[in-house]
């Protein structure tokens, strides 16, 4: 994240309260604080890599080192940041899907990622027992719906019920979802092969080959309910 603002009014952005700061989050135009993920481009470098890259034309050096230590030094600034950002997704409704969950749900505790790690590092025929050592619900699902997938033979009836069920659920459901199920692939074919020339013989025979797949899967699904 970084935090621009003319020399002459640094305070106007530090002193701001957390509401003040979280409108300059979202609005149009120039945002004087703006969010970089370090996990994805553009990439960070620390300053003494690279501010030989930086325009010639650009403030002395001074001034750059001395709006960050104002922001590293400020009594309240980070705190109201923090609040802002914290904020951003509030008034959202939560997803009712783990997999969209990161935020609004929490992230991990430091307990809950030691037994996800000790999880890994043991063979399948021992993981079930550590899945009730794990205080986030959203872990279990993820553990025993990885189980399910990767060695059913593993779990207890009961769990492996609730894989197969989970599994039909997710790939055979009518309601809308933010996933390519089986209805949303075969309506997207048939789709598809309105929009083709009737004499495109090889398009025509890739979405035969797609159709009979997807029909199969599905076929697959009810014959395990």
């Amino acid at each position: 994240m970084g935090c621009r603002r003319s020399l002459d009014r640094p305070g106007e952005l530090l002193d701001g309260a957390a509401e003040d700061i979280a409108k300059l989050l979202t609005r149009s135009g120039a945002r004087p604080v703006r969010m970089v993920k370090t996990n994805s481009q553009p990439i960070l470098f620390g300053w003494e890599d690279a501010q030989h890259a930086l325009p010639a034309d650009r403030l002395p050096d001074a001034v750059y080192h001395d709006r960050a230590r104002q922001i590293r030094q400020h009594p309240t600034f980070k705190r109201h940041l923090a609040a802002a950002l914290k904020g951003r997704f509030a008034d959202r409704e939560p997803s009712p899907f783990h997999e969209a969950t990161l935020y609004s749900g929490g992230f991990l505790s430091d307990a809950d990622a030691r037994v996800c790690a000790r999880w890994h590092e043991l063979p399948w025929d021992q993981r079930g027992a550590l899945v009730k050592h794990m205080g986030d619900i959203r872990l279990q699902a993820f553990a025993n719906r990885q189980m399910f997938l990767e060695a059913a033979e593993c779990l207890s009836p009961e769990s492996w019920r609730k894989g197969r069920d989970w599994l039909r659920e997710r790939l055979t459901t009518e309601a809308e979802v933010p996933w390519l199920t089986l209805p949303k692939a075969m309506s997207e074919v048939t789709e598809l092969r309105a929009g083709l020339d009737p004499q495109d013989a090889d398009r025509h025979a890739q979405l035969d080959a797609i159709e009979i797949w997807l029909r199969e899967r599905s076929d697959r699904q009810q014959v395990a309910a």
